[in-house]
């Protein structure tokens, strides 16, 4: 539709308010009408009231008056009760019965309960008559000594006119009250009525404008709405920037192109020591140390550069600008300030970190490296010796594990000051990895006087590391274990000379810790067979070439097997059989001892199982548990799920763990133990006597069998002391309620020995080496059949 056939709208809003004015003519006259003629029905309505009311009044006191004439006090008891059943309330009867004169006659009024109104009683009444209706309703009023009594009734027909006229007034005002209102009601109606249609009058053009006006009126209306959309979302665009560029970390400034800055970021006032709003009118040349000349011939520095701050500092800082090109002419120009000074430092801690170590703040591997090769060419140009001594603390894993690594973490921060502090000041000291440091001796005295210099120096460092120290309450004895390689004898070269040092301190712990060594060159063969062992050892399991053989525990009063331990053998497919003592501490040290000891009790299981079809009791099997496993975080949970995978009682195995672990860490090892007793597990001590628990402990821990070594076993026909020895850890046994088994029995004498001193069980070559289980079934199916295998071997049979 075109702009010229739409209707006219201004015409049409004028037809509305013509018809709205128009209703308002008729509405308010009308409404004022009806209110005043309400008003005025109910005035009628309560005039005939009360007037009717008023007649009531007066013939009651007009009949009072004649029954007064007759002195009769009868006829008077029940006028006055009539005229009180006239009343319209209470009050008003009361009023009236106490407008009756005379000073003669007594008049009583009694409430429907009994209780005087009005009057005083007496004893006597010559009349008594009930109020029937009224206010009084179920009253009385009585009359005595009336005869001489006067009525007055216009002192009736005064009280009847006062109170019509006091209800008159009342009429009066609440007419007036209603007219008021009504009056009220109708004008606050017509000013709103009119206010809305002068607003609307308002709103309307008076003379019409064409459709084509009326679409640019709509239009320009459009235009300043999206007007005012799009200033709304500027300023909310430029608040998001403010924000941004406050959060930027480096400096940002908007310039004109003469250098007044126009807006600063936060982090560009906080470089130059200034607010925001101090920069802005400022000129940015004025900051610049040195200019450089810019585009334009304008002087902005662009690189590095150097500014001052506030207070006169010289800082510096890398400035890149970039202008802000409108209409191909520059506008603006953004200047990016980025402080050199904090990447210096940034660039400063990146170079320590790299170099020193964190925890102990000396030299770690690399730097350390780098420096004795510095020391090493020092020492060739002077044709003088030095000395490298490589320390590794002893058991520090069992610190970790048993107090935790905040704990031995700071350990090994002592651990370096002590190496420090008992050096020389210039002497390099650099922490290799681990537990394991380096330090290097300069200016060692060359030839025989070389190794008495530098092992005077090694026993000053194990003597500052075994200083007693404490953490969180905890007292700390260290020890460590030192190798020592000579420049240039033992190696010319910085891998060399940490190799072999290497090697001697591998020795010196096998030797026990604690102590020293220098270097052999056949140390290196060792060293290098021990790392290929244990890259082996990580590849047996895959290759199957663990096995489990079953030695017998015997029961010397009858020759009878009540169990076995079981033996963990490596057989290697090159090498042969490689004895426990050699890979058992390489899987402690690789940590490889929680697989293979998951394997051994899995196996065990499996075999036991396998006997159990055969034998009602295979007998209780024992196996080893280290102190590493132990400690295991979820070493219980492990164990449990291995017997349920097999249906097996916990109750067929038996732990053997060693003194040392049972005096470790006492109260741990406690609940680590109380968890597997309660699961059921049998616990006992192997080479009982050998460690250094207390023999008080034995009453705290859960455990059931006491293990005799097989060194005091073998010297007990022989020694006094070790019989003496085997005598009493019987007898501790015995008072305990323990079982006492005697290994390492190798001869009838020594099984004799044992039975002789009360001992029960045994095991040992005497009764035959480790067995396979198939073999092991083989014994207990014999003995099952009545035959047991070692009772002529003990004379039982």
């Amino acid at each position: 539709m075109s702009s010229d056939d739409r209707p006219d709208r201004p015409a049409a809003n004028d037809a509305r308010l013509g018809r709205a004015s128009l209703g308002l003519k008729f509405f308010v006259p009308v409404a004022l009408v009806t209110l005043l003629a309400a008003a005025l029905v109910a005035a009628g309505m309560l005039v005939w009231q009360i007037r009717d009311a008023a007649t009531d009044l007066g013939s009651a006191a007009t009949g009072l008056g004649v029954s007064h004439d007759d002195r009769h006090s009868a006829r008077l008891a029940g006028s006055a009760a009539r005229l009180a059943a006239t009343a319209p309330s209470r009050e008003e009867a009361l009023r009236l019965l106490q407008a009756l004169p005379g000073d003669t006659e007594a008049l009583v009024v009694f409430a429907p309960g009994g209780t005087v109104l009005l009057g005083t009683p007496s004893e006597e009444f010559d009349a008594i008559e009930p109020i029937m209706a009224g206010p009084l309703a179920g009253g009385r009023v009585a009359v005595s000594s009336a005869r001489d009594a006067a009525i007055e009734l216009d002192a009736i027909h005064d009280a009847v006119r006062q109170e019509r006229n006091e209800l008159l007034r009342t009429l009066v005002l609440a007419s007036l009250v209603i007219l008021v209102a009504s009056l009220l009601i109708g004008l606050l109606a017509a000013r709103t009525i009119t206010g809305n249609l002068r607003r609307m009058i308002a709103d309307t053009p008076r003379a019409g404008p064409t459709g084509a006006q009326a679409d640019r009126i709509v239009n320009l209306n459009s235009a300043l709405v999206g007007l005012r959309e799009e200033l709304s979302a500027m300023r909310v665009a430029r608040r998001f920037l403010e924000q941004v560029l406050d959060q930027i970390q480096e400096g940002v400034l908007v310039c004109e192109p003469d250098g007044n800055i126009l807006e600063a970021n936060r982090a560009a006032a906080t470089l130059l020591g200034r607010e925001p709003e101090e920069l802005t009118g400022e000129n940015f040349h004025e900051f610049a140390d040195q200019p450089h000349p810019g585009h334009d011939g304008q002087l902005f520095p662009e690189g590095n550069a150097r500014l001052r701050t506030a207070s006169g500092e010289s800082v510096p800082v890398t400035c890149t600008t970039s202008d802000l090109v409108q209409e191909g002419k520059g506008i603006r120009t953004v200047v990016v300030l980025r402080s050199l000074a904090r990447e210096k430092q940034a660039q400063k801690r990146i170079r320590y970190l790299t170099r020193y170590d964190t925890l102990t703040r000396v030299p770690n591997r690399m730097e350390f490296q780098h420096r004795l090769q510095q020391a090493l060419s020092r020492a060739r140009r002077a044709g003088s010796a030095a000395a490298l001594l490589y320390v590794d603390v002893d058991r520090f894993k069992e610190i970790n594990d048993r107090l935790g690594h905040p704990i031995g973490d700071r350990s090994l921060e002592i651990t370096a000051r002590r190496l420090v502090d008992a050096m020389p000041p210039d002497t390099l000291v650099g922490r290799l990895g681990g537990d394991e440091f380096a330090v290097l001796l300069e200016g060692v005295p060359a030839g025989s006087g070389a190794r008495a210099a530098v092992a005077t120096a090694a026993r000053q460092l194990l003597d500052a590391i075994a200083a007693e120290f404490h953490v969180e309450g905890h007292a700390i004895m260290l020890t460590a274990s030192i190798g020592i390689t000579l420049f240039p004898g033992d190696g010319d070269n910085v891998i060399d000379l940490i190799r072999n040092a290497d090697a001697a301190m591998y020795h010196a712990k096998q030797n026990g810790g604690s102590t020293y060594g220098f270097y052999a060159p056949e140390m290196n063969a060792d060293a290098v067979e021990r790392l290929m062992l244990k890259n082996e050892l990580r590849r047996a399991m895959e290759r199957n070439e663990f096995q489990l053989l079953y030695q017998p525990k015997v029961d010397l009063r009858d020759g009878r097997v009540a169990g076995a331990e079981a033996l963990l053998r490596w057989q290697h497919t090159r090498r042969g059989e490689v004895p426990p003592s050699v890979f058992i501490p390489l899987a402690e040290e690789s940590s490889l001892i929680f697989d293979i000891g998951e394997w051994v009790l899995d196996q065990v299981c499996t075999d036991f199982s396998r006997w159990q079809r055969h034998v009602p009791w295979p007998g209780r099997v024992a196996v080893n548990l280290s102190l590493r496993q132990l400690r295991q975080g979820d070493f219980v949970r492990r164990i449990e799920g291995i017997f349920e995978s097999h249906q097996l009682p916990p109750s067929c195995v038996e732990f053997e763990i060693t003194e040392s672990t049972l005096a470790d860490n006492g109260e741990k090892t406690l609940r680590m133990l109380d968890r597997l007793y309660r699961l059921g597990l049998h616990l006992s001590i192997d080479d009982f006597g050998t460690g250094y628990s207390s023999l008080s402990s034995l009453q705290h821990f859960p455990i059931g069998t006491l293990k005799i070594d097989r060194s005091f076993v073998g010297d007990a026909m022989e020694r006094q002391d070790s019989r003496a020895i085997v005598t009493a850890i019987l007898g501790l046994g015995k008072s305990l309620g323990m079982d006492v088994v005697a290994e390492g029995v190798e001869t009838v004498e020594q099984a004799e020995l044992l039975k002789s001193l009360g001992c029960h069980y045994a095991q040992g070559h005497l009764f035959g080496a480790g067995l396979d289980p198939s073999a092991y079934l083989d014994l207990l199916d014999a003995q099952a059949s009545g035959y047991p295998m070692h009772d002529t071997v003990l004379g039982t049979r």
